[in-house]
């Protein structure tokens, strides 16, 4: 009986240590879901920044507080963001994510993040990683598309248009 318990117990631990972790962009693929459905912005409210976080994603704390105040601004207005913002045009559209690191936004070629992104690529960290998400139509069409995710260690923010910092 002992042996049985013992191999129970064992075979549980290798059961959770197998876990498997998830992709970022299998993760932000789940936090885009809970978006679809966030009418009141809720949810939205939980990938707001924090000080620290720009200082973690920019070269510098003077670029950090620009973007900061910058997402401020943006933040402030959330409430009066329209019910649905984060849904596709048709239920049929596929969300796929993209991303870019700093030397891909150095050398754009018109593939992931809209080209606008390509002005933050002298202000971010080497080892940062600037996500987004499109609707992408059967056809292949990009619909809607939001960007500006990163992930801060186990953490996911959202810029909204970070570019707009540098405009």
């Amino acid at each position: 009986m002992r042996h049985i318990i013992s191999l129970c117990f064992c075979f549980a631990f290798v059961l959770v240590s197998c876990k498997t972790s998830l992709t970022p962009e299998e993760e932000l693929i789940t936090i885009v879901k809970h978006l679809q459905n966030d009418d009141t912005h809720e949810y939205m409210m939980t990938l707001k920044p924090a000080k620290e976080d720009f200082e973690h994603i920019f070269i510098n704390a003077e670029i950090a507080d620009k973007v900061s105040e910058y997402s401020k601004k943006r933040w402030a207005a959330v409430q009066s963001l329209p019910k649905g913002i984060m849904k596709p045009n048709k239920d049929s559209d596929k969300i796929v994510i993209v991303s870019s690191n700093k030397t891909q936004l150095e050398k754009w070629n018109g593939k992931g993040l809209p080209e606008d992104y390509v002005a933050i690529a002298e202000f971010i960290k080497a080892d940062i990683n600037v996500y987004g998400m499109q609707y992408v139509s059967e056809d292949g069409t990009v619909g809607k598309q939001r960007a500006g995710f990163f992930k801060i260690g186990e953490r996911w923010i959202l810029i909204p248009q970070t570019y707009k910092a540098f405009f």
